[in-house]
């Protein structure tokens, strides 16, 4: 991969995640005194554990936080720095600096995703393959929206699922199907304490990738828990080579907030050149 490659590819993907907060607004942060010392949590059956976790997830209107990237491919890294708006099951806005200078601008709806950079003046506008393309497995925006805020991607079926109970968190493990060598499904380790995830594997066999996400702290907002670190790597096979390419971004949350209201433009400029994949 080329520089320029490397800077774009960098630009779509960490747009994908979390936002500027705007210091002319109160935070509503809570601070460590505030969090409560949560007992670990007794489930012995996986559909009591999903009610219970589903009544602990993060809910808001609106949502904003500073982003801190680290993004790794190739032997190559870059620290841009993000500003996102998000509106609960409608939108994810993000403008994108790099060198103190909005360099890429994202907004992801439900049906769509649009994309814009500014250093070669090219723009997307389509559907979600274009970032399932670079994370190896297939999403929506429902499930970027619960990968940035520590839920289970989607809906876990309590059939094709088995529960285990580790001494700190509970494992979610996914039962092979009939005539199938491998799982569909994720593999969670969800925290006993706030039943939020720990950890995720996915493995996608047609992508030939495996993605690793690991949630290392949270943070207490508005007496909910949000992460606070966020961190993904992506194994790649590449079978032409024979080789593992692979992909790290590390997150950190600052200055998170949950404003009663924000907005969220977003506009191609005129004559920018539409990618197609």
């Amino acid at each position: 991969m080329n520089l320029k490659s490397f800077y774009l590819s960098t630009l779509l993907f960490v747009s994908i995640f979390w936002i500027n907060s705007c210091a002319s607004r109160k935070l509503n942060s809570s601070t460590t005194s505030d969090v409560p010392q949560l007992k670990a949590q007794k489930f012995s059956k996986l559909d009591k554990l999903l009610k219970a976790q589903k009544k602990e997830a993060f809910d808001f209107d609106h949502l904003q936080s500073r982003l801190l990237v680290n993004y790794t491919a190739n032997g190559k890294s870059l620290q841009p720095s993000i500003t996102l708006r998000m509106q609960k099951d409608q939108n994810i806005w993000m403008s994108v600096k790099f060198m103190g200078l909005t360099v890429a601008k994202v907004l992801l709806t439900p049906n769509s995703v649009s994309f814009y950079e500014k250093i070669q003046k090219r723009a997307y506008e389509g559907n979600y393959d274009f970032i399932a393309n670079f994370l190896g497995f297939d999403v929506d925006f429902y499930q970027i929206q619960n990968l940035l805020l520590g839920q289970m991607l989607s809906e876990v079926s309590k059939d094709d699922n088995a529960l285990k109970n580790d001494t700190s968190y509970f494992e979610i493990t996914c039962l092979p199907q009939q005539n199938k060598d491998i799982c569909d499904d994720p593999e969670y380790h969800i925290y006993k304490t706030h039943l939020k995830t720990r950890n995720a594997r996915i493995i996608s066999k047609k992508r030939a990738t495996e993605v690793l996400v690991n949630y290392p702290t949270y943070q207490y907002i508005t007496d909910q828990f949000l992460p606070e670190k966020l961190e993904i790597e992506i194994n790649s096979t590449d079978h032409t080579q024979d080789t593992i390419n692979q992909k790290q971004i590390a997150l950190t949350l600052k200055n998170t907030s949950i404003p009663s209201t924000q907005g969220y433009p977003f506009k191609i400029p005129e004559g920018y050149r539409l990618i197609e994949l």
